[in-house]
Order: structure tokens, then sequence, then C-alpha cells
């Protein structure tokens, strides 16, 4: 094959391969929901900030642990 057949084809391969382009989402804008508010909201802001996905790292039985076990559970694949 000549290279003016094989370089389009590189160039759609390389594209289709290419990482998608990352949303410019805030971390403020992610909503963990009516029922987290304040200490809770912290924590699910906290753990998405550290992008945990271990929820053992969200110790303790208070609001700000509960938030941080919501975003992990969110954004844990499955």
């Amino acid at each position: 094959m000549s290279l003016l057949r094989i370089l389009p084809l590189s160039v759609l391969l390389l594209a289709a391969c290419s990482e998608p382009a990352d949303n410019d989402v805030e971390l403020g804008d992610l909503n963990p929901g009516p029922d987290c508010e304040e200490q809770c909201a912290a924590g699910y802001r906290w753990a998405l900030e550290e992008a945990l996905t271990d929820p053992v790292k969200c110790r303790g039985e208070n609001d700000f642990a509960r938030g941080c076990r919501q975003a992990v559970a969110f954004t844990k694949p499955l």
C-alpha cells in the first residue's frame, strides 16, 4: 500500500484510540442529594476530591462519614 492510502487510516485509528475529553464538571456542582447537607455534603465533596474508591477510608458513624460513603458508592466501578 502506498503512503497516501495508509496515512488517512492511521489518523482515523489514532483518533479512535485517543482518550475522550474530560468534562469540565466542578466538584461543587455535584449534588449528594437532598438528605445530605452540611457535614454530609462536606464528606461527599472530600471523598470526590481525594478520588476515594474504598469506603473503609470513610471512618466513623457521623454525617461526614456518611457523605464520604455515598460518594464512594457513586464513583465505585461496577
